[in-house]
């Protein structure tokens, strides 16, 4: 036989329903699997209900990625437009065995939903790593792979909204294959994230920066802030590629103990020379020996660079479709490039307050009154160092810490300078308030330390996964999950409105609630983030118990969703 007429790769086939998985083993390790999606004529296959996964622990799959984009379809018993595909349409997705695991019994499981039959249908087809050493001289053909918007597209929706114009960039970014307008729209996407929750820690973090650098015109404080910009962007970019490179989940180095300390060491020293005690100063390995490089573009564009993870816990949707853009192309220059434009955009805001702030000083009359306020900055940046020192600290104790703190500043302002005038008087109201809160804070640090049984907890969620798996197999329930982290803003303010709302908790008291907290090193979590490949936080799933399949899958798009109408979602996807 003709070698060159071997296939270069393993085969099988599978026919299930309206799709076919083809099996092209790529090495030893890796399957590449591909599934053809074939609707009946005047038929679709719904985007938002296929999914995909494997039930080996030992096997990774990547997010699939489909040839051609999903189209506008409305189904008349949904009475609703959705994305489907109406036409022949390919996915794609590897699926990779751990070093030295000789996997058997392995089964990708395919789940979706024709418009013909409203029931979810599901395959169960057998994986195969079966060694086959085959050679040509050819090999197939690259396919061109599109990741997939999150969502519905914006004109689905009535009127616009953040969310709305979003999904429109993201659907445009996977329109087109121009680099420049790939790297114009990415940077438009980071712009609006920078209107979510979790570029807000930032705030103050950069007025505490351009203060501490203390320039004199404002070009020049305009060229630092720039600087500092960059420096976002630039760590921004790496964590991203390395997230996106490796599967590891984006933002997770503010868990990390180490990292977190880093980064409450920099705002306590910015912290400290905002009251006067030193100039904030290059570090001396950064020095040149005959220069001070106190207050030069080199100490800004470091100081944005440490700051930058500050940026990265949490992941929009924008940031989610990039991540998997720059997963799916083989040039890590193009996908550092996307990361680094979306930096720049989500960085845009703090150049424009970092440029304000850092032009107070050149104000009329900028004189004893411009040393509080850079006090008051001080202060913020202390507040921000308990804000993420609770990552690592127990609870009670950061209770105890930041009502200490909160008491001495209330002092300090009480019995600080003899201030007159209205200065004191507002100096005396900010004291007495600080010392109030003060003295809730301590009794709330005292109910949870002493008598927990008087702090308050949500009783609603569940935080042992294998319990609630059970608890759900018994009740015939489907799982909801909640991955979070004390990191991530946006966790916080979906859960603190979506996820309290009334209508939706008594839709999620149908599932078994689960909130799991993306701990690295955690056997259990790392096993179901590797299962259901979680990028990034915050991330929400509906989980079927018996084979783990997802069937729906949320991000941070859900800090816009209107409460009854993701109720009603859920409603649909429970029936």
């Amino acid at each position: 036989m003709n070698r060159a007429a071997l296939l270069p790769l393993f085969f099988a086939q599978a026919l299930v329903g309206a799709v076919t998985m083809t099996q092209q083993r790529v090495n030893d390790q890796t399957t590449k699997v591909e599934i053809a999606l074939t609707p009946e004529a005047g038929q679709a296959i719904f985007k938002d209900f296929l999914t995909i996964s494997v039930d080996h622990p030992d096997v990774k799959v990547t997010p699939w990625v489909s040839s051609a984009q999903p189209k506008v379809w409305f189904d008349s018993s949904l009475q609703k437009e959705v994305l489907a595909f109406t036409k022949p349409t390919v996915v794609y997705l590897h699926a990779t065995k751990s070093a030295g695991k000789n996997v058997t019994g392995a089964s990708v499981h395919i789940s979706y939903m024709t418009s013909q039959g409203k029931n979810t249908q599901h395959e169960m087809v057998p994986l195969s790593f079966a060694e086959v050493v085959l050679q040509s001289n050819s090999s197939p053909e690259p396919v061109k792979t599109i990741c997939s918007p999150s969502e519905e597209l914006p004109m689905l929706k009535k009127g616009w909204s953040l969310s709305s114009i979003s999904e429109y960039l993201e659907t445009l970014i996977t329109a087109t294959q121009a680099l420049w307008i790939r790297l114009l729209l990415v940077m438009l996407l980071g712009l609006l994230m920078s209107l979510t929750p979790c570029i807000y820690p930032m705030i103050p973090i950069t007025i505490g920066i351009m203060q501490g650098q203390g320039q004199k015109s404002v070009l020049t404080t305009f060229a630092h802030a720039g600087a500092y910009t960059l420096g976002i962007a630039t760590t921004f970019a790496l964590l991203g590629l390395f997230a996106a490179s490796t599967g590891a989940v984006f933002g997770m180095l503010l868990t990390n103990p180490f990292v977190v300390l880093a980064i409450v060491g920099l705002m306590v020293y910015m912290a400290l020379s905002l009251f006067g005690l030193y100039e904030m100063r290059m570090p001396r390995f950064l020095q040149q020996n005959n220069a001070q490089h106190k207050g030069s573009l080199l100490s800004s564009f470091f100081f944005g660079a440490v700051s930058g993870t500050v940026a990265s816990p949490c992941l929009s949707p924008g940031l989610a479709l990039v991540l998997c853009i720059v997963a799916s192309i083989g040039s890590k220059l193009i996908g550092f490039l996307l990361l680094f434009a979306f930096g720049i955009g989500l960085s845009i805001p703090l150049l424009i307050i970092g440029t304000a702030s850092g032009s107070l000083g050149m104000l009329p009359q900028a004189g004893a009154w411009m040393v509080e306020v850079k006090k008051v900055f001080g202060f913020l940046l202390f507040g921000m160092a308990f804000y993420y020192l609770k990552n690592i600290v127990p609870w009670d104790i950061m209770l105890w810490l930041l009502a200490s703190f909160t008491a001495g500043t209330g002092a300090y302002y009480l019995l600080g300078d003899a201030a007159r005038g209205w200065w004191r008087r507002m100096k005396n109201l900010l004291g007495t308030a600080l010392i109030a809160l003060s003295v809730l804070v301590f009794v709330e640090a005292y109910q949870t330390t002493f008598l927990p049984a008087a702090a308050e907890h949500d009783t609603f969620w569940v935080t042992d996964y294998e319990q609630a798996r059970q608890q759900a197999r018994a009740q015939d329930a489907y799982l909801f999950l909640d991955f979070w982290a004390p990191s991530c803003s946006i966790c916080t303010a979906v859960d603190k409105t979506l996820l309290k709302d009334k209508n939706v908790r008594a839709v999620l008291a149908q599932t078994v609630p689960v909130k799991i907290e993306l701990v690295m090193g955690n056997p259990t979590v790392e096993r179901l983030k590797d299962l259901w490949v979680i990028r990034g936080l915050p991330t929400f799933l509906l989980v079927d118990p018996a084979d783990e399949k997802i069937i729906k899958r949320w991000g941070g798009e859900l800090y816009h969703v209107d409460p009854k109408a993701f109720a009603q979602e859920l409603e649909q996807l429970l029936a």
